[in-house]
C-alpha cells in the first residue's frame, strides 16, 4: 500500500524529520515547505524565502485554486503561520503573511483563543531552565551545549529563551533531540 502512494510532505526540508519514516518508501513525493529542500527524492517541490511559514503557501492554495476548507483546517494554517515565525517575529512576515492571517480571521479563526493555547504550561517552562542556565562567552558569541536529550515541542521555547536572557550578537544553543541526534539553533 504505502510503496504505491504519493506522500505530501509539509512544512520539513528533511525526509529523516518526519514522524513517519514509511514515507521514504512512497513512490513519489510533493513537498511543500519555506524551506529549501535537502536531497532529491522530491518528485514536485514547493518552496523557498518568498514565504515566511508554510501555512502561507497553503492559503494561496486556498485562494488560487479556490479550495474548500473548514475551520479546522483553517486554523491549523494559522498555528503553522504563528509557530513557523515565533509569532510574527522571526522569518520576516510580510504583507502577504498579514493578508493570509487576515483571511482566516474573516473566515472564523479565533487568534487569541489559538495563542492562548499555544502558550507553554507553567511546567514546560520550568522544565527549560536546566538547559539556558550557565551559558558560556566568547566574545560576542553566547553559546550553550547540553548532552541531556530536551522534548522538541519546547525546544524552540527553549531557544527564544536563551537569546532573551543573553547578551551577545550570536548565540548557539544545542541540544540532544535523541541519543545520537543533537540539534542546534
Amino acid at each position: 500500500f504505502v510503496e504505491d502512494s504519493i506522500a505530501l510532505l509539509v512544512d520539513t526540508s528533511n525526509l529523516l524529520r518526519t514522524a513517519d519514516l514509511r514515507i521514504i518508501k512512497t513512490k513519489k513525493i510533493l513537498k511543500v515547505d519555506h524551506h529549501h529542500p535537502e536531497g532529491d527524492r522530491w518528485e514536485v517541490v514547493i518552496d523557498g524565502d518568498d514565504w515566511a511559514a508554510t501555512g502561507e503557501i497553503v492559503y494561496d492554495f486556498i485562494k488560487e485554486l479556490n479550495l474548500k476548507f473548514n475551520k479546522e483546517a483553517l486554523e491549523a494554517i494559522f498555528v503553522a503561520i504563528w509557530t513557523d515565525t515565533s509569532g510574527l517575529q522571526e522569518r520576516d512576515p510580510s504583507e502577504h503573511t498579514f493578508e493570509a492571517i487576515k483571511f482566516l480571521e474573516e473566515n472564523g479563526v479565533d487568534r487569541n483563543k489559538i495563542i492562548e493555547n499555544l502558550d507553554f504550561s507553567d511546567e514546560d517552562k520550568k522544565s527549560v531552565e536546566p538547559f539556558i542556565e550557565g551559558a558560556k562567552f566568547d566574545g560576542k558569541l553566547a553559546y550553550k551545549i547540553n548532552d541531556e536529550i530536551m522534548d522538541m515541542d519546547i525546544y524552540r521555547y527553549a531557544t527564544e529563551q536563551f537569546v532573551q536572557r543573553n547578551d551577545a550578537e550570536v548565540y548557539i544553543f544545542a541540544v540532544k533531540k535523541e541519543e545520537d541526534m543533537i540539534r542546534v539553533g
